[in-house]
């Protein structure tokens, strides 16, 4: 992957960001209350995440529409 002088991929690539703080927060406070004896509420959290678009990531074409000399493979 070509990275440019700062050590970023280029082109920049999309990602996925995550809630860290949030999640140090969620796993301090099961680990109180598992330390209390508390059964925790579920075995599953869910926190929020935010898709990062960077120009990796292109707009999806309707079919039929590709590129000339792009065409996908078994079209012969």
């Amino acid at each position: 992957m070509p990275t440019g002088r700062d050590g970023a991929a280029c082109p920049p690539l999309s990602a996925v960001r995550q809630p860290f703080e949030e999640l140090g927060h969620e796993a301090t406070r099961v680990l109180v209350h598992m330390a209390e004896r508390w059964p925790p509420a579920s075995s599953r959290i869910e926190l929020a995440t935010e898709l990062v678009l960077r120009t990796s990531t292109s707009v999806r074409r309707p079919v039929g529409t590709e590129p000339v000399g792009t065409e996908p493979v078994g079209t012969e």
